[in-house]
């Protein structure tokens, strides 16, 4: 249901959650603020058909769509609709697509847009709308047909308008007054007449409804807002109008600069979000960029299907190179490292930007507005959930599939777990993010590289022809990047943690309200239909770990969760646990499958508490990291595996390049040498009192039993850019840079 009920507001959750007011179908001029703004207009206006444009003014970003009107006996030319950058007219605006006989593009730039129309061909007809229609456009798909062709025609009225009944005409046929507007064509030429009038509260709602029946979501946005407004008591206006102000944030154009930082493309309108208009198994993606589809391996469960990054992505490992990182993922290991790799390169001195960018855009005075809106829904009043968006986001299973009653809990749900992301963003915001990361994009990176690899392609100082020669010579610059030398994970803001703390109690308050109004014994007050019992057998769980964790936050407890749940949405083929699990105490014993953790909430909640000092053994007054050799070496018998001997050195000295130590010989002769920081495990027991305490490798690479001694002093940090290999500053010249900087620096 959780999951489900996101996707339903138009995939709220697309990895960081997010939605405002702009509706690309309404053809009326919005508010404009202090950002970039630029003109769009029709030059040259073409001959034997007209263009009709959106928006002529447009906030940086933003989307336009371009309505296509032949004149009778007319059609669009072929690759004939262009645009181009004003400032520089030999240079193409960007072109998504065009679909049925809308242009949609994003703006940047002042933009010219035009087209040229010829006659149509020989057993073709073509599709006029009537040039005096006012407050509100028709277009038609296709614009030229054979006699006998189906054709849809597509109603976009501006705000407080529709279709008045009986108004819509091709040549002498009436049609229906409702959506979706269908004719068969005839053996001639076509004209399309209607009127579009202002409409009353109810005939608003009736509108808003019709649009949602023919997917036309954008256009439905619009009529329940100007429903809203109206009557913002209305339950139905409140929900309905609440949901489709939260899933227009998606696209607003600051929120779409920001998912950007993914370098994924995103579409600009709540159509294409939603991908009804697409044929069967695509979806947005699909039209603007492609997708990867991703193998599933023996422990990441099924296939996934995942839109391309852009290609601004395969360049960003400049300044000093312009070769890509990635290329398709085989592997979703590699899909992460991409993301990980996209983030970093848009974020090159840190991340408090990014994260200020966040609260701004996404939990800013639009979102607020729309959780004041949402809260406003009267507790014991229920509304129809439409069939139509039931069916869309497969909620058949929770609801069953009788008319659906919904209403506070659903909005509860949905806001509360925004509420929880806020919080989350809140958190961050309390430590500080700055780090300088540009030097870590100087050369090529690929998916293989673990930590060592990308050190050494720092530390390498003939690459690049010495471009990169007094990189470390340069103390401002390696103080600026190196953590410890600089203030990354230090107390930003320790005033945000209160705040967060009070956001995560009301997020886990409103959930867990929604939770037991689904899954409880107690009376449906909503009057929301009946879940399935399968359904709340399924999910109880869910809210007995919301009961505990708000439980643990609101008295500084402990929080206990296992490193498995059973969610079969992520692994189909693992059923662990049985329906009426519940979620671990304190006495709960590890077993050979799962593992249970701890998390001290009061200890979270302390300023600093995950500050680099705090998180690893340090000397020199906390000022540097100990840096340790660890000695092990691989095993030609067994595949090259790495054996560890279990055996480790405090380094008090500069090491000798050469990194080796000639006591350990494994099974092949060869002794390896590596090398790694130490976490503070005194420290880490005391944010997770549970479940690090067994967790380590022994001697003989096998896992320390339930109830060992060994504690954390045997695991090392790394980054698994790689998915099969241990990666612990194995390069002795990166070990030995680094040493320099922390101790002799």
């Amino acid at each position: 249901m959780h999951k489900k009920l996101l996707i339903a507001c138009g995939g709220i959750l697309a990895l960081l959650v997010v939605i405002v007011i702009v509706a690309c179908s309404n053809i009326s001029m919005k508010a404009l603020d202090a950002k970039s703004v630029y003109t769009v207009r029709i030059y040259p206006n073409p001959q034997n058909g007209s263009l009709k444009l959106s928006e002529q003014y447009v906030i940086s970003g933003d989307w336009i769509t371009v309505y296509i009107n032949p004149d009778p006996g007319y059609t669009l030319q072929a690759n004939s609709l262009t645009s181009f950058n004003e400032d520089a007219p030999d240079l193409m605006g960007k072109t998504f697509y065009i679909k049925g006989t809308r242009y949609q593009t994003s703006i940047g730039s002042n933009t010219r847009i035009t087209a040229a129309f010829v006659p149509v061909t020989e057993g073709q007809h073509s599709i006029h709308i009537d040039s005096g229609l006012e407050n509100g456009v028709i277009f038609s798909n296709p614009l030229s047909a054979a006699t006998g062709t189906s054709i849809t025609l597509t109603l976009v009225p501006e705000p407080g308008f529709d279709l008045k009944a009986g108004t819509l005409f091709v040549n002498q046929t009436a049609l229906s007054d409702t959506p979706p507007y269908t004719f068969t064509m005839p053996a001639e030429n076509v004209e399309v007449k209607a009127e579009f009038v202002a409409k009353d509260f109810d005939e608003l709602k009736t509108s808003g409804w019709n649009y949602l029946t023919a997917k036309q979501y954008d256009t439905a946005s619009v009529f329940y807002e100007e429903a809203w407004k109206k009557n913002p008591q209305d339950p139905e206006a409140i929900f309905y109008s609440s949901l489709a102000k939260l899933a227009n944030l998606l696209i607003d154009p600051d929120v779409r600069s920001l998912l950007g930082t993914f370098h994924i493309p995103t579409p600009g309108t709540l159509d294409d979000w939603i991908c009804d208009g697409y044929t069967e198994g695509e979806k947005w993606w699909g039209t603007y960029s492609g997708t990867y589809t991703i193998g599933k391996t023996s422990y990441e469960g099924r296939d996934i299907t995942v839109p391309k990054q852009s290609p601004a992505s395969w360049g960003f490992v400049t300044p000093y190179s312009d070769f890509p990182i990635s290329h398709e993922p085989a592997h979703i290991q590699t899909l992460k490292n991409h993301l990980f790799w996209g983030i970093i390169a848009s974020n090159t001195v840190g991340f408090n930007p990014l994260v200020e960018k966040i609260q701004r855009d996404i939990f800013g005075k639009d979102y607020e507005a729309i959780v004041s809106r949402a809260a406003s829904f009267p507790a014991n009043a229920k509304v129809e959930l439409h069939s139509g968006l039931k069916t869309r986001f497969e909620l058949d299973d929770y609801y069953g599939p009788e008319t659906t009653y919904v209403g506070k809990a659903e909005l509860d749900y949905i806001f509360g777990t925004l509420e929880a992301i806020k919080a989350a963003v809140e958190y961050l915001s309390a430590y500080d993010l700055t780090i300088d990361l540009r030097n870590w994009l100087i050369t090529q990176i690929v998916p293989e590289d673990g930590l060592d690899e990308v050190l050494q392609k720092m530390f390498d100082t003939a690459a690049k022809n010495g471009a990169r020669e007094n990189l470390w010579k340069d103390y401002p610059t390696v103080i600026n990047m190196l953590p410890f030398r600089n203030n990354f994970l230090r107390v930003r803001n320790a005033s945000a943690l209160p705040r967060a703390k009070s956001d995560f109690t009301k997020a886990f308050g409103m959930i867990n309200d929604s939770l037991s109004h689904w899954y409880g014994t107690g009376s449906n007050s909503s009057g929301s239909s009946s879940w399935s019992p399968a359904a709340a057998s399924k999910n109880n769980w869910a809210k007995n770990g919301i009961v505990q964790v708000k439980a643990a936050v609101e008295g500084n407890g402990v929080f206990y969760f296992p490193n498995k749940i059973p969610d079969t949405f992520i692994d189909p083929d693992w059923v662990w646990p049985s329906p009426g699990w519940d979620w671990p105490v304190s006495t709960t014993l590890d077993t050979a499958e799962v593992k249970i953790y701890g998390l001290d909430l009061a200890q979270f909640f302390t300023p600093g508490v995950f500050s680099l000092q705090n998180l690893f053994a340090t000397e020199m007054g906390g000022e540097a990291p100990q840096l340790w050799q660890i000695e092990w070496y691989e095993n030609k018998a067994a595949s090259y595996d790495p054996v560890y001997t279990g055996k480790k050195n405090l380094v008090t000295k500069a090491i000798d390049r050469r990194g080796r130590q000639d006591d350990v010989v494994g099974d092949n002769d060869a002794p390896y040498g590596k090398f790694s920081f130490m976490l503070n495990t005194g420290h880490l027991k005391e944010i997770f009192p549970r479940g690090f305490e067994t967790y380590t490798s022994m001697a003989d690479g096998s896992v320390a039993s339930v109830g060992s001694q060994e504690l954390l002093t045997d695991i090392f940090p790394h980054i698994a850019m790689w998915p099969w290999a241990p990666s612990y500053f194995g390069n002795t010249i990166t070990a030995t840079q680094l040493y320099y900087w922390y101790h002799l620096r």
